[in-house]
């Protein structure tokens, strides 16, 4: 009959969105790549809605919230859980969101990541592993902790499985990135412990590895090493499993 209400629920579609920080001086070009980011996790979990969002381009979080027709996970690409994941988006989110799930940098998997890229990075080169020297780059603060633990926390499990030595530096705390390059080996790959390839690495981590005349050693960042998709799609799908579990 004509409008006769189905006696089954419609099942619970999977709503998910991908917030970064973004970059204030350069808003579209960090709202692209991760619309990107989230077409790529959509194309993983193609019975879910994904959607993305920065922190940094005026209304974009309030018109990505608003597009969800019910309560749904926020996935926060960062790589701590500092003031921007556990304060900021927390208020801009003002509990819209169901869960906010633990940001990219503390997934365990994604040591996982950076050792299939190092060994690939480092093959291609002919090196071995036992003597390629890993230099990660990676944000820190004058204001806070949190973002030099999780990348101090990264490097030591880094150092677990892989037999050549891991150094950290920092873009804006010390040791600064600039203090640590002239120590490197010669056989060293610099992965930027960072979630995009915003200012921070195409101009602080750039120019400071062409001072140290080591503009040849700088990969991609983290966040943006194939399988990154795959952690942030499988932590989205785990998190839907186990809200239908308590159901």
């Amino acid at each position: 009959m004509s409008g006769t209400r189905s006696p089954f629920p419609k099942a619970r579609v999977t709503e998910a969105l991908i917030v970064a920080h973004g970059q204030p001086s350069e808003p579209e070009r960090a709202e692209r790549a991760l619309a990107g980011m989230a077409a790529e996790v959509q194309a993983l979990l193609p019975q879910a809605r994904i959607g993305s969002a920065t922190l940094a381009a005026p209304g974009a979080l309030q018109r990505a919230t608003a597009a969800f027709e019910q309560p749904f996970t926020v996935y926060p690409l960062f790589m701590a859980a500092g003031w921007f994941v556990t304060d900021l988006l927390r208020r801009r989110l003002n509990g819209a969101a169901t869960s906010l799930l633990p940001p990219l940098g503390l997934d365990a998997g994604l040591v996982d990541v950076a050792l299939a890229c190092l060994r690939a990075e480092a093959r291609a080169r002919g090196w071995a592993m036992a003597e390629t020297e890993v230099f990660l780059a990676a944000h820190g603060s004058a204001n806070g902790r949190e973002a030099a633990r999780s990348a101090q926390r990264f490097a030591r499990a880094l150092r677990q499985r892989t037999p050549g030595p891991v150094q950290v530096g920092f873009i804006e705390e010390a040791p600064f990135v600039g203090e640590v390059i002239p120590g490197l080996g010669p056989k060293a790959l610099c992965l930027p412990f960072f979630a995009a390839n915003g200012r921070h690495v195409r101009l602080d981590l750039v120019r400071a590895l062409a001072q140290g005349d080591r503009s040849d050693i700088l990969m991609p960042p983290l966040g943006l090493q194939p399988g990154v998709p795959q952690l942030i799609a499988r932590a989205i799908r785990q998190d839907a499993a186990e809200a239908g579990a308590a159901a």
